[in-house]
């Protein structure tokens, strides 16, 4: 029974993990390219409209949209791959160097926006997708829980990388990261609502 039961084991493992490399691989891929799109060509252009507003903040941070599109389709199952996205592009591209605060706002930031949909879910909106037959979740909802998300890694950024000096800033800087978040994942949403019929096309 025992030996029936690792066998049984053994195989869903076989299954389910490389499956779960493959979400997470691609998660982490996708991720990286918008904030590469994000460092090479917004932030140049913010810096230059808005000296004041420097990275990584951007108000116009399609990462975002990212985050919440795969926390929508894929759950919890997105966020290793988000998690280990926030590592990367933190240490690469935003140039958080120190070991302990970059871990601490990558794990956090790469998680947040899961526990923000489930915690609307618990009061009743759901903004979750898994399901390609079942019916999609209403804008509003997905739109919420982006706010959500937006607020809770405002906060979490601002608190973990709070620096001396920066204690009258600490409202503009929250405002410019939920603002970002929220334009990011609107346009994410409309690149994918325009962009995913070109590429699933069939040719003719």
């Amino acid at each position: 029974m025992v030996f029936r039961k690792a066998l049984e084991m053994k195989w869903i493992l076989s299954r389910h993990i490389p499956e779960a490399v493959g979400v997470a691989l691609s998660i982490f891929g996708i991720y990286l390219l918008s904030c590469l799109v994000v460092w090479a060509l917004i932030s140049p252009v913010q810096q230059s409209i808005l000296p004041g507003v420097m990275p990584p903040v951007s108000l116009l941070f399609l990462p975002h949209g990212i985050k919440v599109l795969a926390t929508s389709l894929l759950g919890r199952q997105a966020v290793p791959g988000l998690v280990a996205a926030e590592l990367a592009s933190n240490y690469v591209f935003w140039g958080i160097l120190d070991p302990v605060t970059l871990f601490l706002v990558s794990a956090v930031s790469g998680s947040a926006t899961w526990f923000a949909f489930e915690g609307l879910r618990k009061l009743g909106i759901n903004a979750f997708y898994f399901h390609a037959n079942s019916t999609p979740p209403p804008f509003n909802a997905l739109l919420l829980a982006a706010i959500t998300a937006a607020v809770v890694n405002g906060f979490i950024f601002t608190a973990i990388l709070e620096t001396p000096g920066m204690e009258q800033n600490v409202t503009v800087l929250l405002a410019a990261i939920i603002t970002g978040d929220v334009t990011g994942f609107l346009m994410t949403v409309m690149i994918a609502k325009w962009g995913m019929p070109l590429l699933t096309r069939q040719p003719d």
